[in-house]
């Protein structure tokens, strides 16, 4: 199934997508950057405060064609109060706040083809392990995409990854949006106040427009998957704000949309599909909890973590030193060795971090002459160390 309302941005001063053919030519013109000579070879307004005056009202007009198609009942009407506000003010600040809004996705949708045995696949391919975990995310897939083609207005949960670190939290996010036929983009969370997720007012020298409203305009559509990532790290201290406040306003999808305060206008968000990760729900607040579905990614087997250091981290190594993937090799046993010997079980990142730990010493048989270089339990006992009561390896960049 195809859903989608226009393509995704092909460029920060496209006209929008979703107006009438006469309003699209106008916005197209609107779109014309003054600072740049026109096509026929003239040149542009040398008047400064002409050229200023008419970039305002492009901009202002442009703006008022994108989101009073967007915005809602008398949501339009406070948005043509603040357009027409910041017009008034003649300033630079006004002019960073219109071209940013003027360029963001009120409009523009992903066009997001999904099918079924494709996201299984997809899912397959990017996470080991996991059957549940991945059947309960085609699931999902098949509900938003069933919505979206019909235009119905149904919000799909937040979901709530929750895991040791390591276990693939980002990559099932990840192996998600591409089964859903989304773009994603991951807004990291750890340390964030109020004001860096939704903005400060442009009346600030150092003023900004929030990570959420930063993510949209990178991506150009208004209906991607927001990675929130590491939900449990969030900032402390209310001195810029509560980001949890700014966190319950995005998960209850307010009707008249998502206030942004470098804007001064609210973005309609519904079109999103939220996931988060956590390390440990414990540091999640009850009110976030009950705003998401929680589902646990389990740790990896060790039988996993052979499967994915053989298939995955071994090639990955071999493609940053320009091998071919048959002339770096592990035995079994000494990864095995490895895995039964990490103090942060199940996790990808220490297992990772050990095998780089190993290539010094794998190189240097290559400078030797060896074509192919196999790591074996005798190596890895000589480069990593034992312990009197079994081949225990000691503690590698924190993981170990």
């Amino acid at each position: 199934m195809t859903h989608g309302s226009g393509d995704a941005r092909p460029g920060a001063e496209d006209g929008c997508q979703g107006a009438g053919s006469a309003e699209t030519l106008q916005l197209q013109l609107f779109a014309v950057d003054l600072s740049d000579p026109p096509e026929d070879g003239g040149q542009p307004a040398e008047d400064p405060k002409m050229r200023f005056e008419s970039e305002l009202r492009r901009l202002a007009n442009r703006l008022k064609i994108e989101a009073l198609a967007a915005l809602p009942g008398e949501t339009r009407w406070v948005a043509v109060r603040r357009i027409d506000q910041l017009v008034a003010t003649h300033t630079e600040a006004a002019v960073r706040v219109l071209r940013l809004a003027a360029r963001l996705p009120w409009n523009r949708s992903a066009v997001g083809r999904f099918d079924v045995d494709d996201a299984r696949r997809i899912l397959d391919e990017e996470h080991v392990g996991g059957e549940a975990l991945k059947e309960e995310l085609v699931g999902l897939a098949e509900l938003i995409d069933f919505a979206a083609s019909r235009g119905a207005s149904l919000r799909p949960p937040a979901l709530l990854l929750a895991g040791p670190p390591g276990v693939g939290k980002t990559t099932v996010a990840q192996a998600f949006a591409a089964a859903l036929g989304r773009p994603l983009a991951k807004v990291k969370l750890a340390g964030s106040s109020a004001i860096d997720l939704g903005g400060s007012s442009e009346q600030y020298s150092d003023s900004s427009p929030g990570l959420i409203i930063r993510a949209l305009d990178s991506l150009g559509v208004n209906d991607p998957v927001l990675l929130l990532d590491e939900i449990d790290k969030l900032a402390t201290s209310t001195r810029n704000g509560r980001a949890e406040d700014v966190l319950l306003g995005l998960l209850d999808g307010a009707d008249e949309g998502l206030f942004n305060a470098f804007l001064g206008l609210p973005f309609d968000l519904s079109g999103c599909v939220f996931l988060a990760t956590a390390n440990d729900t414990t540091r999640v607040s009850a009110p976030l909890l009950d705003r998401m579905r929680t589902i646990f990614v389990p740790a990896y087997s060790s039988e996993e973590l052979l499967a994915i250091g053989h298939q995955r981290l071994l090639p990955r190594l071999c493609q940053e030193l320009a091998l071919d993937e048959h002339q770096l090799l592990i035995e079994d046993d000494a990864l095995a060795m490895l895995i039964a010997s990490m103090t942060t079980p199940g996790g990808v990142r220490p297992l990772e971090a050990a095998l780089r730990m190993l290539l010094p010493a794998a190189m240097r048989r290559f400078d030797d002459g060896e074509d192919i270089v196999v790591i074996d339990a005798a190596l890895v006992r000589r480069v990593l160390g034992t312990r009197s009561d079994g081949p225990t390896l000691r503690r590698i960049g924190g993981y170990l």
